[in-house]
């Protein structure tokens, strides 16, 4: 069985509200560390946005905000999230869960519901970029550049890649 993992998006036919409130208390936990930090999520063609603004007094409170993307979700469509194992994935990195588009070192975020072990995008391209001239099975070779594809992808739509580990 493979390894699920691509950038977060959900089909159209989902409740708004419903992926809103899926990643409402990461949002939370993230500005927590950092309240500048912001993020998207695809829900069908929508970018949905996540940003905190702090309230008069003194309160970090979460805003969403919903834009038409067509580029975002024709660049998406674009990319091969194959099955890697778990194997594979141990031979390029350690495990991380989230990758994040913005600087942070190595970090654990928390919620109600899980702890996510992330890294920022940039660490996935580079060790991606790295792992790739070295890796002799072309099925590692095939996984190391969907990775690195969607890496790119989500950096430049400041949006998250999670690979469920």
């Amino acid at each position: 069985m493979g390894v699920p993992w691509g950038i977060v998006e959900y089909p159209a036919k989902y409740d708004r509200d419903e992926v809103i409130a899926d990643w409402r208390p990461f949002a939370m936990s993230v500005f927590a560390l950092n309240s500048r930090r912001t993020f998207n999520v695809m829900h069908g063609e929508d970018r949905v946005g996540f940003r905190a603004v702090r309230s008069a007094d003194g309160r970090i409170e979460l805003v969403t905000s919903v834009e038409q993307h067509p580029l975002a979700r024709k660049r998406i469509d674009a990319l091969e999230c194959g099955d890697g194992t778990y194997d594979m994935f141990d031979q390029l990195f350690d495990g991380y869960e989230v990758f994040v588009p913005w600087s942070t070192i190595p970090a654990t975020i928390t919620t109600p519901a899980r702890s996510w072990r992330a890294w920022p995008l940039r660490y996935l391209e580079g060790s991606m970029r790295g792992h790739l001239p070295e890796i002799e099975d072309p099925e590692l070779q095939t996984l190391a550049r969907q990775l690195l594809r969607a890496s790119v992808v989500a950096a430049k739509f400041n949006m998250l890649v999670t690979v469920s580990y």
